[in-house]
């Protein structure tokens, strides 16, 4: 665990914003077994990754990994939104039965407004935020120099 006074320095700097989020993952890192054996329905569709249609269809050591690491090592916290996602999906779904004009209106809106989440944006918050080598859009980092 680590010490009270790195989260609290951590959560209080921006620069150190990744040490923060690093140190609320390693503590939630084993939570995953939890919400296997705590809901049906994520217990249901892990399963189903080695289960015999599944296996027939694919290849049984990936699928067996993968069914452990969901269990044990959810790097990226898929459990927790498992029921979230599901929801979602099911309103897509019935979205797009119902009006499949609209649907595809709202999935270019999407599309349109992912810029927020691209990586050109990342880099510069992090150029501006953290690394402060200028306008990252003009540094260029020569490799092997």
């Amino acid at each position: 665990m680590w010490p009270i006074s790195l989260r609290e320095y951590a959560s209080r700097s921006r620069r150190f914003l990744s040490i923060w989020l690093q140190i609320v993952f390693i503590e939630n890192y084993n939570v995953a077994a939890q919400w296997y054996e705590n809901d049906a329905n994520i217990r249901r569709a892990i399963d189903f990754l080695n289960g015999p249609e599944m296996l027939a269809a694919g290849h049984s050591e990936s699928l067996n990994r993968l069914h452990h690491e969901l269990i044990h090592k959810d790097w990226f916290q898929t459990l927790p939104d498992f029921n979230a996602y599901v929801v979602r999906k099911g309103q897509a779904l019935s979205d797009y039965t119902c009006d499949p004009m609209r649907w595809r209106r709202k999935c270019l809106v999407n599309i349109a407004k992912a810029g927020l989440f691209s990586s050109d944006r990342t880099i510069a918050e992090y150029d501006h935020d953290i690394w402060h080598l200028g306008n990252s859009s003009r540094t260029h980092v020569r490799l092997g120099a």
